[in-house]
């Protein structure tokens, strides 16, 4: 019966795949592989009074594969701890840098805004600074006529005409 619902999971398998020898008519399984049932032993001994009849149990085919099989789903399942372990410890290191880098952004952000707040009160106080500066120029050339007035008036005096 199992080896009618493998031939046809082959033979569909094979057909999905495209395979030349299904569709050439070729013996299922192929003679390279190695079946179970030729593996077994067909007939058993009987113990008789001549031999002793040994206390271990022989451990079958069954027994192995599925302690085979544990061992797989046992280190698969270590391995993946060891993965969830790397991954969760890179998450943890990824967080911190970016706790990290959040300070520093908001402390540059924090050093940013004063800048701003003292560039505008800078700029508040240069203002009047311009209008008085305005004003001193103002007077400088108001000073420098009245100088200037001075002059010729000290000429006309000196050389009258």
């Amino acid at each position: 019966m199992r080896s009618n619902c493998y031939k046809q999971l082959y033979t569909l398998l094979s057909i999905m795949a495209g395979d030349s020898t299904v569709q050439s008519g070729a013996a299922w399984p192929p003679e390279s592989t190695n079946s179970r049932t030729s593996k077994r032993k067909t007939s058993r001994r009987r113990p008789t009074s001549a031999r002793k009849i040994t206390s271990k149990p022989k451990l079958t085919k069954r027994r192995v594969t599925k302690r085979k099989n544990e061992n797989y789903l046992t280190a698969a399942i270590s391995d993946i701890g060891k993965e969830l372990r790397r991954l969760t410890s890179g998450k943890t290191k990824l967080q911190g840098r970016l706790n990290r880098s959040r300070k520093d952004l908001l402390g540059l952000k924090a050093k940013e805004d004063n800048i701003r707040d003292r560039l505008t009160k800078l700029i508040a106080k240069e203002g009047p600074i311009h209008e008085h500066q305005r004003l001193l120029k103002q007077s400088l050339t108001n000073i420098k006529n009245k100088i200037l007035k001075v002059k010729k008036i000290r000429e006309e005096i000196r050389d009258p005409e």
